[in-house]
């Protein structure tokens, strides 16, 4: 995970994405499928720009949600992993 933290998290230049209602709705074109993120997932996808960490990430998160610190940490990690394996976004080591 600690190598994780330094990577630069972005979506994937091949997804189609739009947020409304403060949740994001991401279609995959590969598989067609739709996806619909929640608030907090939402604000994790526009946070992930390829300019800030998932450390930077994570931070952010804690400030503008109220949860455990650990909790968030493994969660965002676990969620960005998730959309990583679905060919929603890349994970880079340089921004």
């Amino acid at each position: 995970m600690n190598e994780t933290l330094k990577m630069y998290p972005k979506q994937h230049n091949d997804v189609a994405s739009r947020v409304i209602d403060e949740e994001a709705i991401i279609l995959t074109p590969n598989t067609g499928i739709l996806h619909t993120l929640n608030p907090v997932g939402t604000r994790i996808w526009e946070l992930a720009n390829g300019k800030r960490t998932v450390s930077d990430i994570i931070q952010r998160i804690k400030t503008e949600f109220d949860a455990d610190e650990k909790r968030i940490g493994e969660d965002v990690v676990d969620f960005i992993e998730s959309l990583i394996h679905k060919k929603m976004m890349l994970l880079n080591e340089k921004s």
